[in-house]
């Protein structure tokens, strides 16, 4: 309830860039559990619904179990990364489903809900703490939260912010494209990444 009401009481207007990120608990049914000693959940329909009423671009990132379930499904990837009992990837659908998305919104049967989501797993996968390849200190954010701040150019070793040695703009996708990038393939494997298929890229930060 608190987090609702927070983000209702939001005073933004059309060109604002609102960044909702979560690193905790998830439940099978895609609920957030804030606090595991409460009854609270959030359900990824409440939050998406909320999300809606609010002027400006709203991207999340959300570090749970089964988080995918934050992705509707009018804009879930499906055909995405597929792995072999090996952990090679053998099939990426990423390009020619936001392809799909593109064409789908030139013809007028996109819906825009100005709503851009990264997961750290699928609807039915766990997230992960921290991983057995994982750098310094990612047992401290979460594994995908670890590689979600080194895509932006953290300084993970020293905990503090830290300018990217690429300047330029960072935008949703290209944030995408550098997790996979850096995260271990039997990571994703185990956890796969989920993005919203939204046929506008959406530009994060500029350096």
């Amino acid at each position: 309830d608190d987090i609702i009401s927070t983000l209702l009481n939001l005073d933004t207007v059309s060109g604002d860039l609102i960044i909702f990120h979560y690193s905790g608990h998830g439940e099978s049914s895609g609920a957030l559990v804030p606090d595991i000693d409460t009854s609270s959940r959030l359900k990824p329909e409440d939050l998406l619904d909320t999300l809606k009423l609010i002027d400006g671009k709203k991207c999340l990132f959300i570090d749970s179990c089964y988080s995918g379930s934050f992705i509707e499904d009018s804009s879930k990837l499906e055909n995405g990364e597929k792995f072999d009992e090996d952990g090679n990837l053998i099939a990426d659908g990423f390009a020619s489903s936001l392809i799909a998305a593109i064409e789908n919104a030139f013809k007028g049967e996109a819906e825009n809900t100005e709503i851009w989501a990264l997961t750290a797993a699928t609807d039915k996968q766990l997230s992960f703490d921290s991983w057995d390849n994982g750098m310094a200190n990612q047992d401290k954010y979460g594994a995908f939260t670890y590689y979600l701040l080194e895509a932006l150019g953290y300084d993970t070793e020293k905990d503090e912010a830290a300018i990217p040695v690429r300047r330029g703009n960072v935008t949703f996708y290209s944030l995408y494209s550098e997790i996979r990038k850096t995260m271990p393939v039997s990571l994703r494997r185990e956890a796969t990444p989920q993005v919203t298929l939204n046929p506008l890229d959406l530009v994060l930060f500029s350096f």
